[in-house]
C-alpha cells in the first residue's frame, strides 16, 4: 500500500510538471515501483532475519566456549556411565536373581518347563543383556502375580514379551510364554 502511494504521487508530480510520459519513461517508473516493491517485500525482511541469526551464532559461540572440552566430557560421560551401572548385578550374580525368578513361580503356584537363557555381551562398558523366556503353566491371575513380583523384586529385570495361549475357551490353565531381560553391568 505504502508502493502505491508513493507512485501516485510521483505521477500527479510529473502532470503537474508537464511532462509527457513516453513508453521508457513509462517503463523506467514502472522498474523503479517494482525494485522498490521487491526491497520491501523481500530484502528488508532478508536483512532482519540475518541480523537474528548473527545474534544467534554470536549467543552459540559463547556458548561453546563455557562449556567442557571433548575429552572433559567424555571423561565426565564416562564416570556416569560408570556410576549408572554400579547400581545393576554383575554376570556372577545373575544366577541367583534367576533362582529368585523360579522361586516366584513356585511361591505363584505356577509351573515352570525348561527355559531359555541368552546372554549378550556389554559395549563400550555398558550393560550385559540375559534374556530369559520362561514357559509358565498356570492361571492368567498367576502370571499377573509373578510378573508383578519379578519386577518389583528385582529391579535389573525388564519385561519384554509375553505370549498367552489357552487350549479351549473352558480350559482354566493358559500356557504362558514370558521373556524378560535381566541386565547386568559389565558383563562381569
Amino acid at each position: 500500500m505504502g508502493g502505491c502511494a508513493v507512485v501516485s504521487r510521483y505521477l500527479r508530480f510529473l502532470n503537474r510538471a508537464g511532462t509527457d510520459l513516453d513508453v521508457l519513461s513509462a517503463a523506467g517508473v514502472g522498474l523503479g515501483v517494482f525494485a522498490l516493491a521487491f526491497f520491501v517485500s523481500a530484502v528488508a525482511p532478508a536483512k532482519e532475519e540475518i541480523g537474528r541469526l548473527r545474534a544467534e551464532l554470536t549467543r552459540v559461540r559463547s556458548a561453546a566456549v563455557s562449556t567442557p572440552h571433548d575429552g572433559e566430557a567424555a571423561a565426565r560421560s564416562s564416570s556416569q556411565l560408570a556410576t549408572f551401572t554400579r547400581n545393576f548385578p554383575t554376570l556372577s550374580e545373575a544366577p541367583a536373581w534367576i533362582l529368585r525368578m523360579h522361586q516366584i513361580a513356585r511361591h505363584n503356584d505356577l509351573t515352570l518347563a525348561t527355559g531359555e537363557y541368552r546372554l549378550t555381551a556389554a559395549r563400550d562398558g555398558g550393560l550385559a543383556r540375559y534374556q530369559i523366556t520362561l514357559p509358565l503353566h498356570g492361571g492368567y491371575a498367576q502370571v499377573r502375580a509373578f510378573l508383578e513380583q519379578v519386577l518389583t523384586e528385582i529391579p535389573a529385570a525388564a519385561l519384554d514379551e509375553v505370549a498367552i495361549k489357552r487350549d479351549s475357551v473352558d480350559a482354566r490353565a493358559t500356557e504362558t510364554r514370558v521373556r524378560l531381560t535381566l541386565y547386568l553391568a559389565g558383563g562381569q
